[in-house]
Order: structure tokens, then C-alpha cells, then sequence
């Protein structure tokens, strides 16, 4: 079968007709290349309102706020035209009319330019938009701060000229102002406008020709100073109001606001979190930004909010726990205490030396032996007599916590001594002491270290450590309640700093620092003076050696039989000395025999007196019957005695006579 021929139709033909001749359809090709103007609204809707019948503009225009007129005032001339006549200021009084307690329109002020100055922010003077910082109502203007150094007048600068133009019997003649001084907070500077004081000016230099129109002059002059200061009285108070108003409803709008977040967060379950501590936590979600704002809360808004505040609701969930949890413990903690205190009435007295190193409550409480008892599940009936059963453990409880921090102790002295001979015990080596990095305490040693105030006396409470160890927060709560000692810890401590300076005296005394014990160095009675002080030698024990100026090189000699002998002499006949008694004992720490209590010795007197020797305040308290010294005291350091060299007597005869003679230095031969 033949193929089938297609018949060629009148648009196929016509298209063929086409391509042949090059010509195409112009409206077709401009349809098919031109794309439509996007334009956003409906232009020329309002091109015609100005025709519109009077009437109906009446209508509308008294529906509009000043602010629309003005702005459908600025659209287009007509519009312009149309508006600024006079003809149309029925429509601007109807329009203000809508305004709530606006005043009138003043009689030197247009009703536009009237709606200009109250509900647009621009400056009068440079048209800068929303830079109006300074607004005299007043003056009827609004300025930038540029414009408003070159519009208003300091009245002090034309002092002299407005003087002679008001004259006292005719009175006020221009407007002032108070506004505040740049970068003052308390002062205020007066000022005139500048346009109308060169108005005044102009008139008053032009002269008048008779006494009636200087009267005129005058008169008016004042009645523009009355409508002006009236008006500007009158609109202060309107945007006060408004200002009240605005707040309010922005005040309704936060409180509405947080309500609803707080009782999204209650229907999540953190009501017990959110009333904890009269709603502490409440308080800080109120205080977000994204929280208090003057706006509607929204589900975007809330999925920000509630992340923010689940975090904070989370951390007061924690400490709320841990105080219930407090609370809980608090009668066993009591009973712990009292079970501790019974055990320390044993002894006779109850508070010695040897006391100073016992644990304390806190201790106790945090002991396995005590905790097992005490930190049980509150569905758990406690058992009380557990704790009383405990009491005749206590001995073998102290020696296991002595044993506990000795071992901590000396884990912090090996880490810093490094490899030491076996032969060595670390604890009673002269080079093994330990500074308190809360204090200014140095050189202490094993067991000075469990009596030492800073680990006893008052610390703030960690509040962040509630999550962490809830019952290590409730014994230091409990602690404060009780007023007793903290616990011990081992932090408190740094290895001697001064390692360097202490090998190298102990060098110079002949003794290995090795091995040389802290009793060795005591008893040695050797003295040493640094060679780098030859000006100023002192004569040196092994202490104060170690303890003497960082800025020296630590370069240490050993003095000769002689010299030392003179020293050992003259260091025995200073500490006999009455005047030098309390110098050693102004320092001194004692304790209470009676209590924990510790102080200097005219504060432990105070306090037997007052605590326990209620009747008789009068009884002066006894050492060692009362009081003894405390273990947690520093080494008493006097004053080193002084080494003149032959040379240095002959340059300063009269100074090193007097220190001699007073026996607090001696003259040596070989230095």
C-alpha cells in the first residue's frame, strides 16, 4: 500500500508562506519575546479621588488620621493641591477629631504643618528621617542634634540684646527652653529659637515710627508668648497621656505574654520548680529578653522560650532535690553530731593537742562506715541505734582516716621529690614541707597539716556541686547549721615551692638533701649567710635560710665555729629579752580546752571568759588548763642577727657600734 500523504492545511500553508518570505506576524513576536511589568498594588486607583463630590471626601477624609493625610498628601501633586488649600481644612479638623484629647491647633501652627509636628519624627531642619533627638513643643519644632546647635540660642550668649528689647515693663517677648547639657547628667542649658529671635531682632532694629506701633509690637510679642507657652503646656500633657497609654498597653501585652509561658511550663509538669524558693527560677525566665517581650507568644516563639527555660527549670530541679534531700538528712546528721560529741567527753579534757588532728563532724559524715547508715532511700526506715553502735568504732574509724590522708599526704611529696633513696622516709625529710595556696602559711609539715584553719575554718559553698555529689552538699549544709569544722582535703596543699633554695642550704650545712631529716637540720645548730648579702649578712638558720630574699641567687655558705658559736650566743640572749616576748607571742594560735574554738592569746581570754566562765567574767583563764597552743601555728621567725666585716665597720662605725653594743650583730674576721 502507498504511503499516506498528508494534506496541507491553510495554517500550514500560511506558515510555509512565511518561512519563505522572512516576514512574521510583529504582534506575535512581540508577544512571544516581552515579559508583563510586575507592579505591586493598583496603580491610579486614587488618580481621580481629588474629583470625587465634596461631600464624599468629607466622608472619607473624616474616617483618615492626620498622619494618612499628610502622607496621602505627599503622593502626588493633585493630592498636594488639593489638601494644602485652604478649602480643605474641614477635613484635617475631622481627622483630628479622631485623635482622642489632642489639643487644638494652635493659631501660629497650619493644620498640616500641626499634624507634621506630632505624628512625624523627621527633623524640621535637615529632614532627616526619624533623627529627631531634641522636640520643643514649644517652639513647635523637632531637630537632629547637628540642626539643633545651629536653631537654638544659648540665652546667656544674648544677654545683653534681649535685655534691651524686652525692657522690664514690657515683659517676656521670646520663648526659652530647658533642655540637658551634652554628656551632663545633672545640668541643664536655656536656649531661644533662633528663628524667632532674629524676627524680634529684625523688628526691634528696624525702629518703630510711633509710640503705637512700638505698643503694637509688644503686645503681639506677648500674645505669641502666652499661645506658645499654653500650647506647649497643653501637648506635653497629651503625650504624656499617650506616652501612659502606650506603656500600659505594652505592660498588658508582657504580663499576658508570661503568663502564657508560665502556664505552658506549668502544663509540662514544673510547677514544684517554678514555686521552689518563691519562684527563684520563675523569676529568671521572666527576666529573658525573649520572654518579656510586648508582643503575643506565638509556637515559633515558645520552641525558642521553652528550650531556654527548660535549662534553667532543669539546674533549679537539681537544687531542689538536693535541699529536700537536706532535709531529709538533717535529723541524721543531728544524731551524728551528737554521737561524735559524746565520744570526744570521753577524753578529760575533751579538747588537747592531739585532738587538733581528729576528724571533724564533716569527716565523720562523709566515712563509708557512717554514710552507709545515714545516706539511705527515705522509703528506708533509718535506723537509729546504728549510729549509736557506731560510737565504740570510732578510734579505728580515726586512724583509718589519718591513714587515709597521711597517704595523700604523701603522695603529693613523692610526685614532687621524684625517686628517693628506700632508706628515706618522705614525711621526715627537712626538704619535705607544703605551702597553703589559700594562705600565706609555708612550710608546713606532716601532721601540722590536719589542724591547718584553712581547711577548718569558714569556705563558701559550691552551689553548682548539688548535682554532682548531693550528699556531699547536704554534710556542708549541715555543717554551717551546726557551726562546726569543714572536712579535710588534700587540694589545699602545693609541694615546697622553694625545693631549690632548700637543697642548697641544706648543701651548705654539709648534709645530703636526700636523705637529711627535718629533726637533723633542728638539731644541727649550724648557721649559714648568703654570699650575694655581703653589705647586709645576717647570720642564718636552715629556716630562715630558705625563707630569705627570692631575688638572691641562693648562693649559701657555711659560717665557721667561731662566727656561729657568736651568733648561737647572741640569738639566746635576744629570745630572753622581755621587750622580744611579744613579738613570739602576738602570733601564737591557742585552743580552747573546752571547745573547737582557736585564737591569738587576747581573744582566747576573751572568749573563756565569755563562754565559760558565764558567773564570774572576771576569772582569768589558765594555760593549760583552759587553753593550750594550737599545733596549727607557723614557726617563729626572729630577727636574724647581723655580721659586719672589718671593712664595713670602718665605712659605718657609729651604725655597726650601736648594733653590737645592743648585741643584735657582731663583727667577723672572715668575711
Amino acid at each position: 500500500m502507498p504511503p499516506r500523504k498528508n494534506r496541507k492545511t491553510a495554517n500550514a500553508r500560511g506558515k510555509v508562506q512565511a518561512d519563505r518570505s522572512g516576514a512574521t506576524d510583529a504582534r506575535k513576536v512581540k508577544a512571544g519575546t516581552s515579559k508583563r511589568r510586575k507592579v505591586r498594588g493598583k496603580c491610579g486607583r486614587l488618580a481621580d479621588m481629588p474629583k470625587m463630590p465634596l461631600d464624599i471626601l468629607v466622608e472619607i477624609f473624616s474616617l483618615l488620621h492626620p498622619r494618612d493625610l499628610v502622607n496621602l498628601a505627599r503622593t502626588s501633586r493633585d493630592f498636594r493641591t488639593f489638601l494644602m488649600s485652604r478649602d480643605s481644612a474641614p477635613f484635617w479638623r475631622a481627622a483630628r477629631k479622631q485623635v482622642d484629647g489632642l489639643p487644638d491647633c494652635p493659631p501660629f501652627l497650619s493644620e498640616p504643618a500641626y499634624a507634621n509636628l506630632v505624628f512625624f519624627t523627621h527633623c524640621h531642619g535637615c529632614a532627616r528621617p526619624n533623627g529627631s533627638n531634641v522636640v520643643v513643643w514649644s517652639f513647635a519644632v523637632r531637630y537632629c542634634a547637628k540642626c539643633k546647635g545651629d536653631q537654638l540660642v544659648e540665652t546667656s550668649s544674648v544677654e545683653d540684646l534681649v535685655s534691651q528689647i524686652q525692657e522690664q515693663r514690657h515683659g517676656c517677648l521670646l520663648v526659652t527652653t530647658s533642655l540637658p547639657l551634652p554628656k551632663s547628667r545633672w545640668h541643664r542649658g536655656h536656649y531661644y529659637h533662633r528663628p524667632e529671635f532674629d524676627r524680634i531682632r529684625q523688628l526691634w532694629e528696624g525702629g518703630f515710627s510711633s509710640d503705637t506701633e512700638r505698643d503694637h509690637f509688644y503686645e503681639s510679642a506677648r500674645q505669641v508668648v502666652q499661645s506658645r507657652l499654653e500650647f506647649g503646656a497643653a501637648i506635653r500633657r497629651w503625650v504624656g497621656d499617650q506616652d501612659a497609654r502606650k506603656s500600659a498597653e505594652l505592660s498588658l501585652l508582657r504580663d499576658g505574654r508570661i503568663q502564657e509561658v508560665e502556664q505552658r511550663l506549668r502544663d509540662e509538669g514544673w510547677g514544684k520548680d517554678l514555686d521552689w524558693h518563691d519562684g527563684a527560677a520563675l523569676g529568671i525566665i521572666k527576666a529573658m529578653k525573649s520572654v518579656c517581650r510586648p508582643h503575643k507568644l506565638t509556637d515559633r516563639a515558645w520552641s525558642t522560650i521553652r528550650k531556654d527555660a527548660t535549662q534553667v527549670l532543669e539546674k533549679h530541679r537539681d537544687y531542689r532535690l538536693c535541699e529536700e534531700r537536706v532535709n531529709e538528712l538533717q535529723p541524721r546528721f543531728t544524731l551524728l553530731f551528737g554521737v561524735v560529741a559524746l565520744w570526744l567527753k570521753a577524753h578529760d579534757p575533751p579538747w588537747t593537742a592531739e585532738t587538733d588532728w581528729y576528724p571533724s563532724f564533716a569527716d565523720f559524715a562523709l566515712m563509708s562506715a557512717f554514710r552507709d547508715s545515714i545516706d539511705v532511700p527515705a522509703e528506708t526506715e533509718f535506723q537509729d541505734d546504728a549510729l549509736l553502735k557506731m560510737q565504740s568504732h570510732i578510734p579505728d574509724l580515726v586512724n583509718t582516716w589519718r591513714e587515709e590522708c597521711k597517704a595523700a599526704i604523701l603522695k603529693i611529696i613523692t610526685d614532687g621529690l621524684g625517686s628517693l633513696p628506700n632508706s628515706a622516709d618522705p614525711l621526715s625529710l627537712a626538704v619535705a614541707t607544703l605551702d597553703c595556696v589559700f594562705c600565706s602559711y609555708k612550710g608546713l609539715r606532716w601532721p601540722q597539716v590536719l589542724a591547718h584553719r584553712c581547711l577548718r575554718g569558714r569556705r563558701n559553698l559550691d552551689p553548682d556541686a548539688a548535682a554532682k555529689n548531693p550528699y556531699r552538699q547536704a554534710v556542708l549544709i549541715a555543717r554551717d547549721r551546726l557551726e562546726t569544722w569543714y572536712m579535710w582535703d588534700s587540694e589545699a596543699f602545693v609541694f615546697n615551692p622553694s625545693l631549690k633554695r632548700t637543697r642548697a642550704v641544706i648543701e651548705a650545712c654539709g648534709k645530703d638533701p636526700d636523705t637529711a631529716t627535718y629533726e637533723e637540720m633542728e638539731r644541727c645548730g649550724l648557721r649559714v649567710f648568703c654570699s650575694d648579702c655581703l653589705r647586709h649578712c645576717e647570720a642564718l638558720d636552715w629556716k630562715m635560710a630558705v625563707r630569705h630574699q627570692t631575688g638572691c641567687s641562693a648562693s649559701f655558705k657555711l659560717l665557721n665555729a667561731e662566727d656561729t658559736a657568736k651568733a648561737l650566743e647572741l640569738e639566746a640572749f635576744q629570745w630572753s629579752q622581755p621587750a622580744n616576748a611579744p613579738l613570739r607571742d602576738a602570733n601564737t594560735v591557742y585552743g580552747c580546752r573546752h571547745c573547737h574554738y582557736r585564737a591569738t592569746g587576747k581573744y582566747i581570754n576573751w572568749h573563756s571568759a565569755m563562754e565559760h566562765f558565764i558567773e564570774d567574767v572576771t576569772i582569768d583563764a589558765k594555760f593549760d588548763v583552759d587553753y593550750y597552743v594550737h599545733t596549727d601555728n607557723e614557726p617563729y621567725m626572729p630577727t636574724p642577727i647581723r655580721i659586719y666585716s672589718q671593712g664595713r665597720r670602718q665605712a659605718s662605725k657609729l651604725a655597726t657600734n650601736a648594733a653590737v653594743e645592743e648585741k643584735a650583730a657582731f663583727v667577723s674576721s672572715c668575711i
